[in-house]
């Protein structure tokens, strides 16, 4: 059966049956047919007469855009539409959430599931826009409080549970970085993209360090915070010269102090 949000929303289904017929339902006209479609999946799968199962769920009528499965990955202007989404929930949030701590972690959100509420982990276990890991710290959490797990939303409440509550339990310092040990407070109020990316990559998302793509987080952290802004990040302003020490103070320390008296070549 659909879940709650499922039979409630407008949803465009799209069923790949062995690679090659496709059949298409619109929730709205077939509610009585899709529930027994899934069940006729599950039942093919369990023998072994469905080769593969896609489903490319679009929620007409909302905004996020969530395809469920493996390797289905968002194109660039489904990403941005899903930013747009994500700052929308984060910034009015009376927390205090900066432009550069929102745009870190859409660049490490990025990288993890190309900012599709939906993707599950191709080989492993992480499901949704942070690859929780095993997906049940998602499904489980989401199940307690009436969620769709795949849903964008929902997901963001979760995330922002755990930025925001000491008891979130998924942030805390880097033991491989221990450069990065910013309290959730501390990070919220960053200023510089570059930096939330990487705190946000080593105290949430803790990925390998041989697998960690790191030029493609900061790369997409600075392209959200332009899109979002409309405005380029701010160059770091270069650190100022040390000035030179006077070379009458110079003087003085090798005369002991005392009073030098002007100089005459006469």
């Amino acid at each position: 059966m659909l879940t709650r949000r499922a039979k409630e929303d407008n949803i465009l289904m799209y069923l790949h049956y062995n690679n090659s017929n496709a059949l298409a339902f619109d929730s709205i006209r077939h509610r009585c047919v899709i529930p027994y479609l899934l069940q006729r999946i599950k039942h093919c799968v369990e023998k072994g007469t469905l080769d593969s199962v896609l489903f490319s769920c679009y929620y007409q009528g909302m905004s996020w855009i969530t395809r469920i499965g493996t390797g289905t990955y968002l194109s660039r202007a489904e990403m941005d539409n899903n930013s747009i989404e994500f700052y929308n929930f984060f910034a009015p949030r009376g927390a205090g959430y900066t432009l550069e701590a929102i745009a870190g972690m859409l660049g490490n959100i990025e990288q993890e599931s190309t900012v599709n509420p939906g993707l599950q982990e191709l080989g492993g276990d992480g499901w949704g826009l942070t690859q929780w890991t095993p997906h049940t710290n998602l499904t489980f959490w989401c199940a307690i409080h009436g969620w769709d797990w795949f849903d964008g939303t929902a997901q963001c409440e979760k995330l922002a549970e755990e930025m925001e509550m000491p008891t979130g339990g998924q942030w805390y310092p880097s033991v491989i970085h221990p450069e990065y040990d910013y309290t959730q407070d501390e990070y919220r109020a960053l200023t510089d993209v570059n930096e939330a990316v990487q705190a946000f990559c080593w105290q949430y998302e803790r990925p390998n360090e041989a697998t960690v793509n790191m030029q493609h987080r900061l790369d997409a952290g600075a392209y959200y915070y332009q899109y979002l802004s409309g405005q380029p990040i701010p160059p770091t302003p270069p650190t100022p010269p040390t000035p030179p020490t006077p070379v009458k103070a110079i003087l003085m320390l090798i005369c002991g102090g005392r009073r030098l008296k002007p100089w005459s070549n006469r």
